[in-house]
């Protein structure tokens, strides 16, 4: 008989999320311990444990035996994470240090007073709370749940741990059939209406002053964190014009490396140590014969942060690169280069599509088709140029690497992928998803 399950959810604030989660849990089969959301049903807000924090850690209860292994990689990925948020922006080393710290006993005793028994996270940790939470689980032993929206229409992925995403070695999940491979050669929906628009500094810092003085503002700056914003934003503009490419010699041998939005989970979590890309890009050029070219085309999405002075004085330090306008195709790149390489990119998908090697330094969904390569480093030039994958291997593996997604949409930023979109049908979804992770 089952029995009901005490859970901790971050997130599942999408309408078929909430149909799903109040079904099961006005069934019995799983107790809300707590509910962390943008959403009335929330316990508490995203908002509030992100950035007005104060009365939430600042309790007497704590727990005395945390474990400290992996503190510096753990701070490092938190503090990469944290970043993103408007009070993260001008916190020294020792401030998030002690943050984290003051999280972790937080989650870690929110899951040993009640019980809980498994933590589902409707999108993989990217904000640092969340990661906190994610490691308190793993450190008790507690089951959790992550789930990752996919650019496949109708499709997600779920793992146990961070770790497993692109192998999908650990999941009991297994659908019986798999899907044939829809790729077409054109931007993915969220790409589809991007115009690039260099943000106005200065009206940005009177915004941000006129928020934090005159108005109610749930996400607050720190003062420090307003200049700061103020002081990243002229220097992205600045060496943004100054440095970028608008023509390029595609008759020259260059490997196509499109740098990613940042921050974003795909490279805060799913790139490991290469959520700084410049790192990744060094790595290719160790690798590339001494007269290819590295051809860095910018996000259109890119915004100040993630891209201060030091970013494009270190880049500017590699040879043979060229910085380039984000107006050029992406697909038209692919074509010309000699293969492709990425963090974790949607670019990857595409290129191995349309017939070229792609090198990839994180964890993306696709990392086990053929044509992608995994760097290490022991990864040669060699290695990477003779794996040219087939389209009939790319769509045989494409179907066996979908019996482990599972049908419905479960992030709301993918909804307009899906023209016929049903609530009721996706709702559906989710509830024989999660009754499957509840009984697993």
């Amino acid at each position: 008989m089952n029995t009901t399950k005490n859970v901790v959810l971050w997130g599942w604030h999408f309408e078929s999320d909430l149909d799903a989660v109040n079904t099961l849990a006005s069934t019995s089969e799983i107790k809300i311990c707590e509910w962390f959301g943008n959403h009335k049903q929330a316990t508490v807000s995203l908002s509030q444990i992100a950035h007005d924090y104060h009365s939430i850690l600042n309790l007497k209860q704590s727990i005395t035996d945390l474990p400290m292994a992996d503190h510096d990689s753990d701070l490092r990925v938190f503090s990469g994470m944290y970043s993103r948020t408007t009070y993260g922006q001008g916190k020294s080393y020792f401030d998030l240090s002690h943050l984290y710290y003051l999280y972790l006993n937080y989650f870690s005793y929110l899951l040993k007073s009640k019980n809980v028994q498994q933590v589902w996270f409707a999108n993989f940790p990217h904000f640092g709370p969340d990661y906190a939470l994610y490691k308190a689980a793993k450190l008790a032993g507690i089951k959790t749940l992550l789930c990752f929206q996919s650019v496949i229409t109708n499709r997600f992925f779920s793992v146990n741990s961070i770790e497993d995403f692109g192998l999908f070695e650990e999941t009991n999940l297994i659908e019986e059939n798999g899907l044939n491979n829809p790729y077409k050669k054109e931007p993915p929906h969220y790409m589809k209406y991007v115009k690039n628009k260099l943000t106005s500094c200065r009206l940005s810092l009177v915004n941000d002053l006129r928020k934090k003085y005159l108005t109610s503002n749930k996400k607050p700056f720190t003062l420090e964190g307003v200049f700061y914003k103020y002081s990243e934003c002229k220097q992205f503009k600045k060496h943004y014009k100054s440095l970028i490419t608008k023509s390029v010699d595609n008759n020259t041998k260059f490997v196509y490396f499109p740098l990613q939005l940042q921050p974003e989970l795909t490279t805060s979590t799913m790139g490991k140590i290469f959520t700084d890309q410049i790192l990744a890009i060094e790595k290719l050029r160790k690798i590339l014969p001494d007269d290819w070219y590295i051809y860095i085309k910018e996000n259109p999405k890119q915004t100040r942060r993630q891209r201060p002075a030091l970013f494009f004085q270190r880049l500017m330090k590699i040879s043979n690169i060229k910085y380039l306008d984000n107006s050029h195709s992406t697909f038209k790149l692919l074509d010309d280069c000699q293969f492709s390489a990425c963090v974790t990119g949607t670019s990857g998908w595409e290129a191995i599509n349309q017939g070229k090697p792609v090198l990839v330094f994180g964890q993306p969904w696709y990392l086990r088709l053929p044509g992608v390569i995994e760097y290490s480093d022991t990864t040669t030039f060699e290695q990477i140029i003779k794996n040219q994958p087939r389209k009939d291997d790319v769509d045989s593996a494409f179907y066996e690497l979908m019996k482990k997604s599972h049908a419905g949409i479960i992030d709301p930023y993918y909804k307009p992928s899906m023209s016929d979109y049903n609530r009721e049908t996706n709702t559906k979804y989710i509830i024989n998803f999660l009754r499957r992770v509840i009984n697993d």
